[in-house]
């Protein structure tokens, strides 16, 4: 049946599958019409419409119709309105339904704003009253200095009762020119009660200022609060010119006090003096804090951390801050921790507290300090079972020189238990402690790991550590290594012996990648040629090994004597690589292996 004659619920429905509500997956939305009687159609248009290269002779003759100029409103100026709109800035994204994905499409317009929304309203009369009317397409309200005031009535309006997401957007770095903003926070004042989403990305003095015209409004439905700019958002080129920290009034109001819903607030740039945080709900669930700069708030936040119960996910970036591990892991619910840039502080394991066992995510790139040795902080591993991501980037470490013999870095490679759940680990190897991520992967069984990342840090070429003098440091206990599932492995040493442990303990291995100044060499070659004896065994390593991926970095300033032959290294390896695709292409043949690509990245 052509398009043109379906009923109207069906082609609606290929509209909103077309241009599906606030960006959910198509997937996951439910029609009210059979799915068997929409796809053949939403796929077609959705292809369509996403091509660039469409052009007006393409196009449905009534794109060109009376029919869009007979609407009772001009829906070509109204379009061309939208259109401008959505050009005066390119921070905001809010969706009710989504606020865990929010803060990841900062530079997406509102739906109603988007190339595609438009051009499917001037397709037909019929579709552009589907999309005018439709209240979900129009829950999203942004506030910059070239919003106009009467398009902004118009998207309420056409938001029916929907939930709203307001978000505010004004360059940080110019504070004298926002005179727009309290005469538009004075005029969505009546709308908070509708609001679900709350987005001030300007500078702390401007939030600031917007908070202050709301204090005496309350924000019932209200679940996520974003304040200030995030530092990833800065001018990279004027990060030491950062906007100065906002300080609060004394017994200053947020939103009246009356915010009982709110379950995440995300926080850059502001200070925390006077803030009102023991008036935020206890059902807070979500706290992300970003300081500029350094700010004593040890004491404010150690309160603020235990006085949210419900807290299951804490992200703290804080220069020179100090979190003890106490304040942290005595929330029950806690199940993602990532701190940032501070000091992070492990005390004598008597003082921890028993509630480690719902973490699920931890990211530490922070200084460490322990009362102990390196020993006391894989102590703490044993404590977490249901760890499934680990992402670790020591700054710094910092020990209690007492009571322990052997130096600060001295380690017991013993094996302490099992992190079942671990998938994903990311660490960068320093070169201060380069023993620690090793110990942990030789001290537990990991039977679950699915991708490993070892990178050199942010070590520049003289500082980073040899991969010949790492494996000395660590080899007498890599043959115990064993990661039954691992199938990505990423590492920064390409060192012949190190490289070695890793294939020989994986074998489900499918990617291998790295980067180096040199290239592993003929103990690499030898495990990855193929052990086939017709009379006896056919075998190979990592047969499910597809992909392997090099770069090989420039090493005109590297001081380490093992490095000065890395262009023999490289040439060698170069000469040899093909023999092994050639090889296991023989192997794939036989149905022993899976073909192996490489290709050397730039």
């Amino acid at each position: 049946m052509p398009y043109q004659s379906l009923p109207l619920e069906i082609k609606s429905e290929v509209l909103r599958l077309v241009l599906p509500t606030s960006r959910n997956d198509p997937r996951e939305w439910q029609a009210s019409v059979p799915a068997s009687e929409i796809e053949p159609y939403w796929f077609e248009f959705r292809e369509y419409f996403s091509s660039e290269e469409d052009s007006e002779e393409d196009a449905p003759e009534d794109r060109s119709s009376s029919s869009i100029t007979d609407e009772p409103d001009d829906i070509s100026a109204e379009v061309s309105e939208s259109a401008n709109s959505s050009d005066s800035s390119s921070a905001s994204d809010s969706t009710q339904g989504e606020i865990e994905n929010r803060l990841d499409h900062e530079d997406t317009p509102p739906i109603y704003m988007s190339e595609l929304f438009l051009n499917l309203r001037l397709v037909c009369a019929e579709w552009n009253g589907i999309l005018v009317h439709d209240p979900k397409y129009w829950n999203e309200l942004r506030f910059d200095a070239d919003t106009r005031l009467s398009f902004t009535v118009l998207v309420i309006t056409r938001s029916g009762n929907q939930p709203l997401a307001i978000d505010f957007v004004a360059d940080p770095y110019e504070l004298d020119d926002v005179a727009w903003l309290e005469p538009a926070c004075r005029f969505l004042g009546p709308y908070l009660s509708r609001c679900v989403i709350v987005e001030l990305r300007m500078a702390p003095s401007s939030v600031r200022h917007a908070l202050s015209v709301w204090t005496d409004t309350s924000a019932p439905l209200l679940q996520c609060l974003m304040l200030g700019v995030l530092p990833e958002y800065l001018d990279s080129e004027a990060m030491v010119d950062r906007p100065e920290a906002a300080t609060f009034p004394q017994e200053f109001n947020l939103f009246n006090g009356h915010m009982p819903r709110l379950t995440r607030i995300v926080s850059a740039g502001l200070s925390l003096e006077n803030f009102p945080y023991r008036s935020l709900p206890h059902s807070l669930m979500k706290l992300e804090q970003e300081f500029y700069e350094y700010e004593p708030y040890q004491q404010i936040i150690k309160e603020m951390i235990s006085s949210q119960k419900a807290l299951e996910e804490i992200s703290l970036t804080w220069p020179g801050g100090s979190v003890e591990l106490s304040s942290v892991f005595s929330l029950t619910e806690l199940r993602h921790l990532e701190l940032y840039g501070m000091q992070f502080v492990l005390g004598e394991r008597e003082s921890w507290p028993l509630s480690f066992s719902k973490l699920t995510d931890l990211c530490l790139e922070s200084v460490i300090k322990l009362e102990g040795t390196p020993d006391l902080f894989l102590d703490l591993f044993e404590e977490l079972p249901a760890l499934e991501k680990l992402k670790l980037g020591a700054l710094g470490w910092e020990m209690n020189p007492g009571g322990f013999e052997g130096g600060p870095y001295q380690i017991e490679w013993r094996k302490r238990g099992s992190l079942q759940r671990l998938r994903t680990i990311s660490c960068s190897v320093d070169n201060i402690n380069p023993r620690f991520i090793f110990a942990l992967l030789h001290s537990f069984e990991m039977p679950s790991l699915f991708e490993l990342n070892l990178d050199d840090g942010l070590a520049r070429p003289f500082e980073r550590i040899p991969g010949r003098l790492l494996f000395t440091l660590i080899g007498d206990h890599l043959k115990d290594l064993t990661f039954p599932e691992l199938k990505f492995l990423f590492i920064e040493f390409l060192e012949d012996d190190l490289i070695s442990a890793f294939l020989h303990a994986s074998p489900k291995l499918e990617v291998l990648s790295g980067a180096d100044i040199g290239a592993p060499g003929r103990r690499f070659f030898n495990d990855l040629l193929s052990y086939v004896d017709f009379d006896i065994e056919r075998h190979v390593l990592c047969p499910n090994l597809t992909e392997i991926a090099f770069m090989f970095r420039d090493a005109k300033d590297i001081r380490f004597r093992e490095h000065e032959d890395h262009s023999e290294a490289v040439k060698f390896f170069k000469e040899n690589i093909s023999q092994i695709v050639e090889d296991r292409e023989q192997c794939a043949q036989l149905g022993i292996c899976k073909r192996l690509r490489y290709s050397e990245a730039s």
